[in-house]
C-alpha cells in the first residue's frame, strides 16, 4: 500500500492487530501508522495521506471514513498496544504503573464536537483556570527504559473524548461519562 520509495523504518505487528481489522482495513491502519512516523511537519491526517501516497490509490474521503468509523475498535487497538508495550518493555513480575491525563487541548470552532468551557489544570495563574477546547482522557504506561538512568517515560496507549455537559456540539453516538468512568475500562490491567 505504501509507495515503493518510502522506506519502512519498522514493521507493525500485524498478528496483534489482525483481530481488530478486516484485511483491507489492516493494510490501511499499517500505512497510517507508518505514515504518522514518517510525516515531517504537522501530523494531520491529510499530511499522513500525502506522505504515504495513499491519495494515488484511493480518495481522501475513504481514509477519513476509516479514521472516523474506527472508534468502535479503539478499545481493541488500545488493548493490543497495551499488551505489546507490556510484553516488550515491562520485566516479568514487575509492578505496572498506569498514568491518566486529562489536559485541555485548546481548539476553537462552532462545530467542534465535544468542545466547551472547562477546567484547565495546566493553566498558569489563578484567574485562567478555565479554558475553551477539547479534553481527551489519555492513559499511558509508565516505564523505565534500560540504559536511561532513573528516568520514567509515559507511553500513551488509549484516549477517549470527554466533553462538558454544556458543550454546544455533543458526540451523537456517545453517552456522557465522567472522566474517571472514561478512564476505568481502559486502565484496568485485565484489558
Amino acid at each position: 500500500m505504501a509507495k515503493a520509495d518510502v522506506a519502512q523504518p519498522f514493521t507493525v505487528d500485524e498478528i496483534s492487530f489482525g483481530a481488530c481489522f478486516t484485511a483491507p482495513s489492516l493494510g490501511l491502519f499499517v500505512a497510517m501508522i507508518v505514515g504518522w512516523v514518517l510525516t515531517v511537519g504537522r501530523h494531520t491526517i491529510s499530511n499522513v495521506i500525502l506522505t504515504m501516497g495513499l491519495h494515488e490509490s484511493r480518495h481522501f474521503t475513504g481514509v477519513y471514513r476509516f479514521v472516523g468509523r474506527g472508534r468502535r475498535l479503539a478499545d481493541m487497538v488500545s488493548r493490543a498496544v497495551f499488551e505489546l508495550l507490556v510484553e516488550t518493555l515491562v520485566p516479568r513480575g514487575a509492578e505496572i504503573l498506569l498514568v491518566v491525563d486529562d489536559t485541555l487541548n485548546k481548539h476553537r470552532g462552532k462545530k467542534i464536537s465535544g468542545a466547551g468551557w472547562q477546567h484547565d489544570g495546566s493553566a498558569v495563574g489563578d484567574k485562567k483556570k478555565k479554558g475553551y477546547g477539547l479534553c481527551f482522557v489519555i492513559i499511558g504506561l509508565a516505564v523505565r527504559l534500560n540504559g536511561i538512568a532513573e528516568r520514567v517515560f509515559c507511553l500513551p496507549y488509549a484516549a477517549r473524548l470527554w466533553w462538558p455537559p454544556r458543550a454546544k456540539v455533543k458526540p451523537a453516538t456517545m453517552t456522557y461519562k465522567t472522566k474517571p468512568r472514561l478512564a476505568d475500562p481502559i486502565s484496568r490491567s485485565d484489558l
